[in-house]
């Protein structure tokens, strides 16, 4: 695998800046208007400019293919849309739409600080993703600005106890886990992978906190997961050698 120069790879850290100075300013304040604003420069500086042009990142709601209607979920925070897949239904305005699931190609769910009961809200909104998806389902990702979740080796753990309590029963082809990837600013990374090109077998991964690999991590998986992982952002920044694990082990799909 050929990795970019470290020169490149400072360039592309560098447009995570302005979320961590973001993040950090406003650690102290509550504020429900927020959250909007916590998607926006996360799409703006973290995803778009390493997404193919083809894929739209929306807020809205999702309809299931044949008319399921949802229970857990009214609105979901960010949606990975391709426009060659299924056209939108209806846009309202900015990135707000009626969005199709035939055209998902993966949800974010974004928290100013992730708790357990978002990690269950979160679990339960991917399930029913899920089963209203025809196959393949969209990838389920969390990322969070701060956590007040403990025990950040336990995490691939307790997203399986947590899916375990919901009722997630997968059948074939279906993921092992409704979320296969949970970043957390300054925490690390985590995601539900295979390899078999870099010889690593399927478990979840953890990506430490330094020089921003976490943040590194996050976006190299939407990016190589959105160019079928052949031409992401992470098959140049993405270091091998930087993924612990697998911990625990396990089948990324129901086969």
């Amino acid at each position: 695998m050929m990795m970019a120069p470290a020169e490149v790879i400072n360039l592309v850290r560098a447009r995570f800046a302005n979320i961590k100075q973001y993040s950090d300013a406003l650690g102290g304040v509550q504020h429900a208007g927020l959250r909007g604003r916590f998607r926006e420069i996360l799409a703006e500086s973290l995803l778009l400019p390493y997404l193919p042009p083809t894929i739209e990142v929306l807020t809205g709601t999702i309809i299931g293919w044949d008319g399921q209607e949802r229970k857990a979920r009214n609105e979901d925070d960010l949606v990975l849309f391709d426009q060659t897949w299924a056209p939108l239904l209806l846009r309202t305005r900015g990135r707000d739409a009626l969005i199709p699931i035939t055209g998902v190609r993966a949800h974010i769910e974004v928290k100013s600080v992730l708790r357990l009961s978002d990690l269950d809200d979160s679990l339960n909104a991917a399930k029913e993703l899920i089963g209203i998806s025809p196959s393949p389902a969209p990838i389920g990702l969390i990322f969070a600005f701060a956590s007040d979740i403990g025990g950040n080796h336990r995490l691939p753990a307790l997203l399986q106890e947590r899916s375990d309590r919901i009722g997630y029963r997968p059948v074939s082809e279906q993921t092992t886990c409704p979320l296969q990837c949970v970043c957390i600013l300054g925490r690390g990374c985590w995601f539900l992978m295979e390899n078999k090109e870099l010889k690593k077998s399927a478990g979840w991964y953890e990506v430490k906190p330094e020089e921003d690999r976490e943040l590194l991590a996050f976006v190299c998986i939407l990016s190589n997961t959105m160019f079928d992982n052949r031409r992401g952002l992470g098959t140049h920044v993405l270091d091998p050698t930087w993924l612990v694990g697998p911990n625990p082990a396990m089948p990324v799909t129901v086969q």
